[in-house]
């Protein structure tokens, strides 16, 4: 499933929601999310987000999102990068929300889980040769920069005719790296995509 279109991507019918936020980080706390061989490692960046500074931020953005899907009964896949983030989240969702059914798919794992209106999954997880029934929205919180892996993530949306069919775009705009790999994947936007909006929060 290449991004759900017909060749030459004729039939769009995907929206970008870039949703920028940010979290105040710091010149060290930006150093810490590089290594000697590389300057932005993203399993560093999740753990910046886990962080008591950032976390409260991203979390009210994902909650919101998520009550917006439960009120109009849509369903929803979440993008993370660690299993800890998902299960972090996971459990505060199920402390805010009273019933709410979360499914996790993780490498493969639990393809029952893809029936549930709200999913949670990680950007390895999410790209394979998945048909993820009825699917409205993705929401990622992992930066990325590839246009294949952007690809086959957003190949999951279906075209759905009576719902809007969303891609959100968590960028956390404080992180110079996070700007340049969104800058990288705007171009890839205005390929496939029907229109861009742009949130800040």
């Amino acid at each position: 499933y290449k991004v759900g279109l017909n060749s030459k991507y004729e039939e769009k019918y995907h929206t970008t929601c870039v949703t920028r936020f940010d979290s105040g980080a710091t010149k060290k706390e930006i150093s810490a999310m590089s290594t000697f061989y590389y300057p932005f490692v993203a399993q560093r960046y999740t753990n910046y987000l886990m962080a008591p500074k950032a976390y409260p931020i991203l979390y009210d953005i994902i909650r919101r999102i998520t009550l917006k899907h439960i009120k109009y009964n849509k369903k929803i896949a979440f993008i993370f990068n660690k299993t800890d983030m998902i299960n972090k989240v996971h459990d505060d969702l199920c402390k805010d929300i009273l019933g709410i059914d979360i499914g996790i798919f993780i490498a493969g794992k639990g393809r029952e889980q893809l029936e549930k209106l709200i999913i949670f999954t990680t950007d390895k997880s999410f790209k394979e040769s998945i048909d993820v029934k009825d699917l409205a929205s993705v929401a990622c919180t992992v930066p990325i920069a590839g246009e294949g892996r952007l690809e086959q993530i957003i190949g999951r949306l279906r075209n759905l005719k009576d719902k809007e069919v969303i891609f959100y775009d968590l960028v956390d705009v404080s992180i110079p790296d996070c700007v340049r790999q969104l800058n990288k994947r705007y171009p890839i936007y205005r390929k496939i995509c029907k229109k861009i909006v742009e949130v800040n929060i």
